[in-house]
């Protein structure tokens, strides 16, 4: 997520256990021993009947699987050392996932779209389909609907996150670069899976900044299921007014903005403001509205 925003609290752990051996994207599940149950959950195979798991396996295997065979599949990456461009490790020994680099391969895969766009064509409609069997797994099991939901699979929300923030970079990348050589198929490269959701761990780190919850759900609603739009509007906006606290606040009702405290600070504010007092004079504004 380094790509977009520097923030060390959303450290994405690297924890594969086997990488992605790029023989197919759709079978990689079976080839590594995991079946989706109709209810969503994981199961690892053994020979006859189900094997038990931990969470820190399933971590492993989709990671492997949903972040890196994207990135795999998607950039028509061909070597190790093309995967160690995504993963650092910090001055403690700890690895993690790092997107630092991904700005350059999307140049690098547009630039080879761009030189050979008929030659192009196989590999772009490949990563329309993998970019779009994702997304239908991320948005119904990493993301939430709403401010109070929990994600349906039991892995470390950093992981999904970076799911959703991966999907969302790729797939508008993917869009522009179909423009660009005017890939116009009938059916493909639409924007239907430029929005992969919105974070649980986003949105936990929000109601820790101190942001109200009535704020948070309309903001939710503008952004249209965008974890991208809600990684930028955390950083890039911060809704709390010295005086206000949201503690009492509800998903319906900001009651901090009624409170006698926040009204006194404001009141105090302005008996020892000393600014000019400047308004719109409203002759000029009648006179301008009616000439456009």
């Amino acid at each position: 997520m380094d790509h977009l925003v520097v923030d060390n609290r959303l450290n994405v752990p690297y924890v594969v256990q086997s990488p992605y051996d790029a023989k197919g994207f759709h079978s990689f599940p079976e080839r590594s021993g995991w079946k989706l149950a109709d209810d969503g959950s994981w199961r690892k195979l053994g020979d006859f009947q189900p094997e038990s798991h931990t969470k820190s396996d399933l971590e492993a295997f989709l990671q492997s699987w949903l972040f890196f065979g994207v990135l795999t599949e998607v950039l028509s990456l061909s070597s190790s050392s093309d995967i160690n461009d995504f993963i650092c490790e910090n001055s403690y020994g700890t690895w993690h996932v790092t997107t630092k680099k991904l700005s350059t391969y999307l140049e690098s895969w547009a630039s080879r779209v761009q030189e050979r766009p008929k030659q192009s064509m196989g590999s772009m409609l490949r990563a329309s389909i993998v970019l779009t069997e994702a997304h239908s797994l991320v948005t119904r099991f990493c993301g939430v609907a709403k401010s109070g939901g929990t994600q349906s699979w039991d892995i470390d929300p950093a992981i999904s996150l970076s799911f959703m923030i991966l999907g969302e970079t790729l797939s508008h990348a993917l869009s522009k670069i179909a423009k660009s050589v005017n890939f116009m198929v009938k059916g493909w490269f639409e924007p239907v899976i430029l929005r992969w959701g919105y974070s649980e761990e986003l949105l936990r780190l929000m109601k820790r900044d101190g942001w109200c919850p009535y704020e948070l759900r309309i903001l939710l609603g503008s952004l249209q299921r965008s974890a991208c739009g809600q990684l930028f509007a955390m950083h890039l906006s911060y809704p709390k007014i010295p005086g206000m606290h949201h503690r009492e606040c509800s998903e319906n009702d900001c009651k901090g903005r009624k409170t006698g405290e926040h009204r006194r600070r404001h009141w105090d504010a302005d008996k020892v403001c000393a600014c000019r007092d400047v308004r719109v004079d409203m002759k000029k504004l009648t006179d301008i509205i009616p000439s456009s």
